[in-house]
């Protein structure tokens, strides 16, 4: 629902799809903080379909102010009230690639340990450069959200969190768009 009201957003500019666009990104930050992974993939992927579209540089950039600000402002304010007050109460410690074959491994419902993990995780990365290898070459912009999405916004999480501990539940979000970017590659074999 949010990559669509992003891109009904982008193509009509309505209020009506910038308050549906604003609305489930809200919803989406209340329901969990690891939806920032899904924002800044769309906010990635906005600024490369606003750069493709060659309006003046400050029209594209009010059009992106106008989408972003309202739901900007509500993460600095649960930020300002909530998240900079939490502490992560402690767990057992696992590598960053431990958790990240993890999460691989059970995108594609394999054991999260053990040899079998290291062979689903490495195969759903196979495929995941498959999946934006195939959005690339049809010239679609999606890419720029998976990838986002699926591996570098996890990853700039990491590093600003600084977390003590890491869980394979972080990553979720970025499992279940790497799902959704592996449903549309299938569709097309």
């Amino acid at each position: 629902i949010h990559l669509d009201a992003a891109r009904r957003h982008l193509e009509d500019e309505r209020w009506s799809s910038a308050a549906l666009f604003w609305l489930s990104s809200v919803l989406g930050f209340l329901s969990t903080l690891t939806f920032s992974s899904c924002y800044l993939g769309i906010l990635a992927w906005s600024a490369v379909r606003l750069a493709r579209e060659r309006r003046d540089w400050w029209q594209a950039a009010g059009r992106a102010a106008r989408m972003h600000v309202a739901p900007v402002a509500f993460v600095l304010a649960i930020y300002l009230v909530d998240v900079r007050h939490m502490v992560i109460g402690g767990g057992p410690r696992f590598s960053l690639g431990s958790v990240l074959e993890s999460a691989f491994a059970l995108a594609l419902g394999a054991p999260q340990s053990g040899g079998w993990a290291m062979l689903a995780s490495s195969c759903a990365l196979l495929l995941c450069a498959a999946g934006v290898w195939m959005l690339w070459r049809d010239r679609s912009d999606v890419w720029v959200f998976f990838v986002v999405t699926i591996g570098v916004a996890p990853l700039l999480q990491v590093v600003a969190w600084q977390a003590p501990v890491l869980f394979v539940r972080y990553w979720l979000v970025s499992v279940l768009f790497l799902l959704l970017l592996l449903s549309q590659l299938l569709a097309r074999v």
